[in-house]
């Protein structure tokens, strides 16, 4: 994330937008080339021709593959061998270029597996699973990165929050409960764990109203109503998680 200094020579920036780093100095690159790097932190690798048909689809095979090697040259002009690694007809991102997507990515699955999940959150794993992909580019492969990406940090969060409340911690699952339901507003679990940690600090008050403004927006939205274990919780007042 682009308010933290890179740890790496090299760093490609997806969240919340694109930015490039070299040697911890911000590298400035034409539409084309960063839209190049763009594709390659979000597929990993691929062919040339892939690539090139995914940056100009509506230019013909011969031209765009022109555009795909002055945006190659641009690369390598300003940056080296730094950020791009060609071989045979594969593009990837060189070794050791740092992706903070790729990161925060694997922090959220950590999560979900088990493998991370300490008692007091780290500030800087909360911010990462609450900043969004890419938000000032809109098109239909980053559209679905971008959902992807909204799923999986919402479950994360949500796994965060509700280990909170396990641990007696319902002021902290609220702060993270928020976060995810600020991601998507209209999954229940996040609205559940609000309304578990109001009723486990004895505010019967609060828990109604999550649960009101969340019936609300999901008729409007999906014409649907809550769960019966979200509907039982509240009319029963009742008290922790017990998913």
């Amino acid at each position: 994330m682009k308010e933290h200094a890179p740890q790496s020579p090299a760093v490609v920036g997806l969240l919340p937008e694109f930015g490039c780093f070299l040697n911890d100095a911000q590298v400035t690159l034409p539409r084309a080339p960063g839209r190049l790097l763009i594709q390659l932190a979000l597929v990993g690798e691929a062919s040339r021709r892939a690539i090139a048909a995914s940056l100009w689809p509506d230019t013909d095979p011969l031209h765009a593959t022109k555009r795909l090697s002055q945006a190659l040259w641009r690369i390598r002009d300003r940056t080296g061998d730094a950020l791009l690694k060609a071989e045979a007809d594969r593009l990837r991102l060189a070794d050791g270029v740092s992706v903070d997507y790729w990161a925060a990515k694997a922090i959220a699955h950590n999560i979900l597996k088990g493998i991370s999940r300490p008692a007091d959150p780290d500030p800087l794993v909360v911010k990462m699973l609450s900043t969004e992909l890419l938000r000032e580019l809109d098109d239909d492969e980053i559209d679905r990165e971008r959902e992807r990406w909204d799923r999986l940090r919402t479950l994360a969060l949500e796994r965060m929050a509700d280990d909170l409340l396990r641990r007696g911690d319902p002021d902290k699952t609220i702060e993270i409960a928020l976060l995810a339901s600020e991601v998507d507003e209209l999954a229940e679990g996040p609205q559940l764990l609000l309304a578990s940690a109001h009723l486990t600090r004895g505010d019967t008050i609060s828990a109604r109203r999550v649960y009101r403004r969340y019936t609300e927006t999901v008729r409007r939205e999906l014409q649907v109503e809550p769960s019966a274990a979200f509907r039982e919780l509240v009319s029963l007042g009742g008290g922790p998680s017990t998913r």
